[in-house]
């Protein structure tokens, strides 16, 4: 009897030990790469201001790059949800073929991808920047539903005037899910903070 509680809790010893070192060893190579786990794993990406960050020219071709590029940097550190937030030209809506690129690489990569688009196509760019703040407006929304850092080097000057951000679209792209998910959002019903914001050179 006593030898198979001392069998056992050896075992239990052992596995302990198993996991700790597991842990460890995980962390070591997160600091080796420039910092920890999060412990909560979710950021969100400002994907047009980091494709202009590390591309200087922000095209779709780019725009696909970068996220692939920075999936590969962030999973080291960040174990949930990766969600990068775009939008399209102020005057036209994202093709067919580029959404269906969002779709495809967020299902490779087990990400999240948000695209905002403008509810009304306007017949000229609006004069007011907050007007245009769509994905700005939010990635601070997501940043604040699950309490993460928002990677951008965007100082969001504008954040106080967010609620005023016009109506629009949101298509949703997750990795478990073959279509995207279409909602729409009113700004001036949500309250903002400023998130936390993490840059480039941090990562």
């Amino acid at each position: 009897m006593l030898n198979t509680i001392a069998i056992v809790l050896i075992i239990i010893i052992c596995v302990l030990a198993v996991c700790i070192c597991a842990y460890m060893h995980v962390q070591t190579r997160a600091s080796a790469r420039g910092g920890h786990i999060e412990p909560h794993g979710n950021i969100v990406v400002d994907l047009l201001n980091a494709t202009g960050y590390y591309y200087n020219k922000i095209t779709h071709d780019n725009k696909i790059l970068c996220i692939k590029s920075l999936t590969q940097k962030l999973k080291t550190k960040y174990t949930d949800r990766i969600m990068f937030v775009v939008k399209g030209k102020n005057t036209e809506h994202l093709s067919p073929d580029e959404l269906a690129d969002f779709q495809k690489i967020a299902e490779d990569l087990r990400i999240y991808i948000y695209v905002t688009e403008q509810y009304d196509i306007p017949t000229a760019n609006r004069a007011e920047h907050y007007e245009q703040a769509r994905d700005d407006f939010y990635m601070c929304h997501l940043a604040n539903k699950y309490k993460c850092k928002l990677l951008t080097e965007d100082k969001l000057r504008d954040i106080a005037e967010f609620g005023k951000v016009p109506r629009f679209k949101i298509i949703e792209y997750a990795f478990w899910r073959t279509k995207p998910e279409i909602d729409f959002v009113n700004p001036a019903g949500i309250k903002i903070r400023k998130p936390r914001l993490l840059h480039y050179e941090s990562i």
